[in-house]
């Protein structure tokens, strides 16, 4: 999982997954903790098999409470 600053106020969230290189894009306004919970759900809800692990940039966006429960 990764985000970046595409343009002002837009921020683009990706998961890819290592293997079969399947992808989950979702942009936000910005970056926050409830937009990040947002898009983990997403990403759950759209990979087409179990998730084991979710590899991070390690951002402060990812080190909640919420996040570390999935």
């Amino acid at each position: 999982m990764d985000t970046c600053k595409i343009a002002p106020s837009l921020y683009q969230y990706t998961a890819i997954d290592d293997c079969t290189r399947y992808r989950v894009l979702r942009l936000y306004k910005n970056r926050t903790a409830a937009n990040t919970i947002h898009f983990v759900e997403s990403v759950i809800e759209e990979m087409p098999f179990l998730i084991q692990r979710f590899q991070t940039d390690r951002g402060t966006e990812f080190f909640l409470k919420k996040c570390k429960n999935y």
